[in-house]
């Protein structure tokens, strides 16, 4: 809630922090504030999006709640790496446009199999999908914008079922098992499919093990009045996952030096699975963030609260 929030039905409802309608806060002073768009606005902007570079305690978030849908299907396909050109690019060309009622997530990895072991091969493309809607009919025709891929035909697997919201997040925690050293980090960008592809073909062809991966995911914008801010067309992460610390400059270097290598495709990161320490790179609008910084100087001139690692 703090740094955004994105999740399923994210692109229809927007980040959760915009369903955030008030907050209280222990500021630096001691004092419990509460704070919406009309009381202590500015603290209210602030909480909406600045996450672990918030100067205060939220001791109480009030939310919006949304109905959810009767309906929950789920899309799993999954497609051979030698076609990664011709999916992603007709991901990134039609991915942002979809309706809205459709998450999809586009994963380069060894995928999951029900036991939570790796599938046995070499790395493969994985779209992960579902929407939301009143009725099974409805959800599938929403769904059916997938089988416009042009590589439609080649997939290893595809597959169509009804699916609860647990077995939805489920699904996305198995990318990452417990157990393990993981590192992450990010970017948004606006680049069309013509720049990404190419520049994207060394990321995702080397993904060094089977728990390491390579996400994309199509973001559908909502303007909002919050620290909250810097998002782009496209949002592409990499995850290395490994267990022997000797190993962890190797792992570290991967997702870091790919990252450094996209950066001139950048608009920023997204806080959550950012990278300060290692890749300190832009999390706000220049604008929201010296508005931010200037907040932070009135809230908590003293520094009691830490501001953002490696910044």
């Amino acid at each position: 809630l703090l740094q955004g929030g994105l999740g399923w039905q994210s692109r229809l409802l927007g980040p959760a922090c915009a369903s955030v309608l008030a907050v209280d806060v222990l500021t630096a002073d001691g004092e419990i504030i509460h704070a919406d768009e009309h009381e202590n606005s500015d603290l209210y902007w602030a909480a909406r999006g600045s996450g672990p570079g918030f100067f205060g305690i939220v001791m109480r978030f009030h939310l919006r709640t949304h109905p959810r849908p009767p309906v929950t299907m789920a899309s799993v396909q999954v497609f051979p790496l030698e076609v990664y050109e011709e999916v992603l690019t007709w991901a990134i060309e039609t991915g942002p446009d979809l309706d809205p009622r459709v998450e999809i997530l586009f994963v380069a990895t060894n995928p999951r199999l029900e036991d939570g072991s790796t599938a046995p091969g070499p790395t493969a493309i994985q779209i992960i999908a579902c929407a939301m809607a009143d009725t099974e009919a409805e959800a599938r025709d929403i769904l059916s914008a997938l089988d416009t891929n042009p590589v439609f035909d080649t997939a290893v697997t595809r597959t169509t079922f009804p699916a609860t919201m647990d077995q939805m997040y489920a699904a996305v925690d198995a990318l990452e098992p417990s157990g393990h050293r993981w590192l992450a980090d990010n970017m948004w960008t606006d680049a069309g499919a013509d720049v990404l592809v190419p520049q994207l073909r060394e990321l995702f062809t080397t993904v060094p093990n089977d728990i390491s991966h390579v996400l994309w995911y199509p973001w559908r914008d909502h303007p909002i009045d919050a620290a909250f801010s810097n998002t782009g067309r496209s949002y592409i992460a990499a995850y290395a996952g490994w267990d022997d610390p000797a190993q962890d400059a190797a792992y570290v270097g991967w997702v870091t030096g790919q990252m450094r290598r996209l950066e001139p495709l950048s608009k920023g990161i997204q806080l959550g699975d950012e990278n300060l320490v290692n890749r300190p790179w832009r999390y706000l609008a220049e604008d929201n963030e010296r508005r931010l910084e200037e907040l932070r100087e009135q809230y908590d001139p003293d520094g009691r609260f830490f501001g953002y690692l490696g910044l």
